[in-house]
C-alpha cells in the first residue's frame, strides 16, 4: 500500500510537471491550440487532463463526481485553461496537505464510466490521478512536437535533475 509520503512525493512531481505544461501552453497560439492532427487537438488533450483531475478531486473532497465532465470554460484561449487549472489546483493541494495515514486508507466508492461499482483506498486513487495525468502530459507533448513547436521535459527524472542542479 502506498504511504502518505509516497503520495505527497508524487503530488509534488504532478505539480512540477503540470506547471511545465501550463508554462508551455501559455506560449501556444490559438490556431495551434485548436489545430487537429490525427483526430485530436491540444485543446482536446488539455480538456481531458484538466477534467479528469478536477473530477477526481471533486470525488475525493466532496464525495461526488461533478455533473458532466468538469471541462474548462468553452474558450479558445490557452491562457483561460491555465487560469482554470490554477483556480482549482489549490483544492487538491489542500487535500494532499491534510492527508494522514488514516485518511489515506479511507475507501473511495464510485461507479466507473461503464457503471461498474468500485472501492479503492484514497492513496491508490490519488496515485491513479497522478499516473493518468502523466499519460496525458505525454500526449500533450507529442501533439506539441507534431505541431513543430518547442516541447518541455516532464519526466520525473527531469525534476530530480533540476533539484540536484540547485544544490
Amino acid at each position: 500500500m502506498p504511504t502518505v509520503e509516497h503520495v505527497q512525493y508524487m503530488h509534488r512531481y504532478h505539480q512540477w510537471a503540470c506547471g511545465r505544461v501550463w508554462r508551455n501552453l501559455s506560449d501556444i497560439s490559438v490556431a495551434d491550440f485548436i489545430r487537429e492532427i490525427e483526430g485530436s487537438t491540444l485543446r482536446d488533450i488539455t480538456n481531458h487532463l484538466i477534467a479528469a483531475t478536477v473530477g477526481w478531486t471533486e470525488r475525493l473532497v466532496h464525495h461526488r463526481w461533478p455533473d458532466g465532465m468538469p471541462y474548462p470554460p468553452d474558450d479558445l484561449n490557452p491562457d483561460a485553461y491555465v487560469a482554470y487549472w490554477k483556480d482549482r489546483e489549490a483544492e487538491l493541494d489542500a487535500f494532499i496537505d491534510n492527508l494522514n495515514p488514516t485518511s489515506a486508507l479511507v475507501d473511495v466508492e464510485y461507479d466507473n464510466l461503464p457503471g461498474r461499482f468500485f472501492s479503492h483506498p484514497t492513496c491508490e486513487v490519488l496515485l491513479q490521478v497522478f499516473n493518468h495525468a502523466t499519460y496525458h502530459r505525454g500526449q500533450y507533448m507529442m501533439q506539441v512536437r507534431r505541431l513543430g513547436l518547442p516541447t518541455v521535459q516532464t519526466d520525473l527524472i527531469a525534476m530530480l535533475w533540476e533539484r540536484d542542479s540547485k544544490d
